[in-house]
């Protein structure tokens, strides 16, 4: 079991705030926002089209880090936010 935690950005309220999952093994980042959408019903945004880093549209920050959602692996605890400043949760214009 692995412990997700997601910084979620609410644009109605101009509201960022954590949340915490729990996902039950490795991942890619898509894959785990996928299995939180339909596991929790968390209607988490992400942008993505190809999910093999053909067109770049899914970097997030993981620990910090610039990654493609599509090929990180989920392997440990970690923090999932996103770069710049989203329209909502990881989503940009």
């Amino acid at each position: 079991m692995l412990r997700i935690k997601i910084l979620r950005y609410i644009p109605e309220k101009n509201e960022k705030y954590f949340e915490e999952y729990i996902i039950p093994k490795p991942m890619k980042v898509i894959d785990a926002i996928e299995y939180i959408n339909a596991r929790f019903d968390a209607n988490i945004s992400i942008r993505y089209y190809c999910k093999v880093g053909k067109c770049k549209s899914c970097f997030v920050l993981v620990n910090k880090k610039p990654v493609l959602a599509c090929k990180k692996i989920v392997e440990k605890d970690c923090t999932i936010e996103p770069i710049g400043n989203p329209i909502k949760d990881f989503v940009h214009v």
